[in-house]
């Protein structure tokens, strides 16, 4: 459960390449579905009376959602092999929020840090960590990959004139991917040589820098931007 549709987009697209890797069957939907305590009651009697282990993150605090985190603490206490996870979208909520579950504040703060990165990778570790809770492994807390500011996106060594594709890290993080490969895949289909970048922005100067250089070295001669 989450308040950010891409985090469940992010983690359909992971496990759209990878349907393995959870090894359970996973239900998402979006906190906004449950806004009034019906609906909550008829989730925890009908979704959630089936699952071992229920996540949710939360973009601020625990005021946002109490009726519903209050009923999945019982849920939780109702059985052993129940697991219930709370993670913040912020780091000034992550303490508070982690103390909810069951599982140890470090554990999903580490969950909750990989989720905000984004990024396959992370969305990779955060899953196999969910799965080592289910099989009751007593997992490390995941530590997450900070993603580079300008990052290099399926360089290649191939043959062609080299063009720049600058793009935003947010589709990235979301793990929303297909418009970057679509664009890649038309390049060299026309004989052309990719050099793509993920970036958080171009206001900043360091990031400026950090394109002008990566992309002055690969002797770049045009470049698609799709930032604008």
């Amino acid at each position: 459960l989450s308040s950010a549709d891409t985090d469940l987009l992010a983690i359909d697209q992971v496990l759209e390449r990878e349907p393995q890797l959870l090894g359970a069957e996973l239900r998402g939907l979006n906190l906004a579905a449950l806004g009034h305590p019906a609906q909550i009651d008829h989730y925890l009697s009908c979704t959630v009376r089936q699952a071992r282990v229920v996540l949710v993150r939360l973009l601020g605090g625990r005021g946002h959602w109490s009726y519903g985190l209050e009923r999945l603490q019982q849920w939780a206490a109702a059985a052993p092999d129940r697991h219930l996870l709370v993670l913040s979208g912020t780091a000034e909520e992550e303490v508070a929020l982690a103390s909810l579950g069951t599982a140890p504040a470090e554990l999903a703060i580490g969950l909750a840090h990989c989720l905000r990165e984004g990024g396959p990778n992370n969305l990779r570790r955060f899953l196999l960590t969910l799965r080592d809770v289910l099989n009751g492994a007593g997992p490390e807390p995941p530590t997450a990959e900070p993603l580079a500011d300008p990052l290099p996106h399926d360089w290649r060594p191939e043959p062609g004139p080299r063009v720049g594709v600058i793009a935003y890290r947010a589709l990235l993080q979301a793990g929303d991917l297909g418009l970057m490969e679509a664009t890649l895949t038309a390049l060299r289909e026309q004989g052309l040589c990719p050099r793509a970048l993920w970036v958080s922005g171009l206001r900043d100067g360091a990031v400026q820098r950090g394109v002008a250089d990566l992309l002055g070295r690969e002797n770049v001669q045009a470049v698609l931007c799709s930032t604008s």
